[in-house]
């Protein structure tokens, strides 16, 4: 399960542009990519949490995923608001309306968007479950959150795919709101 989740986050890798020219995958509906991966890893923390036969883990897994829909809205609207401003939800559409100077950025065009860009990097924190909005039921778990329960090689993975989340979340966010 540990290595279905670091196969997933590779592939949501591969589905960014990371600059004008490094485009692998664009559709219409790209820009809502990274927020499927996020919905899919919390399916996996779920089940994950169902897998390991505690109630404590089980009740963890129901806290992610509760979080996890709570979070989803907001990013969406965020998104929305993005694509909006943009005239499409496909990369190539965000990184032409866009250009390298601040005052070309989809951030600074609309009053409301910079509201719409923290909504998102917040929102991206209760999704990948960072760590104020890290849940823990019991005294090993509310020391170290989600990763109470782990050790060895699923406690490296989990950290690893931890740090690799924040940096696509805030890739994401790049490209959908400061130019790319």
């Amino acid at each position: 399960l540990h290595l279905l989740l670091v196969l997933i986050l590779f592939s949501m890798a591969g589905l960014l542009p990371f600059g004008t020219l490094f485009r692998i995958f664009d559709a219409d509906l790209a820009c809502f990519m990274p927020l499927v991966g996020a919905l899919t890893l919390s399916l996996i923390a779920l089940l994950s949490g169902f897998l390991q036969h505690r109630i404590s883990s089980a009740l963890i897994g129901l806290r992610l995923a509760a979080q996890t829909v709570v979070g989803t809205l907001p990013v969406l609207l965020a998104l929305l608001c993005a694509g909006t401003q943009a005239g499409g939800y496909g990369w190539n559409r965000l990184l032409e309306v866009q250009g390298a100077w601040p005052t070309h950025w989809l951030l600074l065009s609309n009053p409301f968007l910079p509201l719409a860009f923290a909504i998102y990097m917040i929102g991206g924190m209760v999704l990948f479950h960072l760590e104020p909005f890290d849940p823990g039921l019991s005294g090993g778990e509310c020391d170290r959150g989600g990763a109470g329960t782990f050790s060895g090689y699923s406690l490296a993975l989990f950290r690893l795919s931890r740090g690799f989340c924040k940096f696509l979340w805030c890739s994401s966010a790049i490209v959908i709101y400061c130019g790319g």
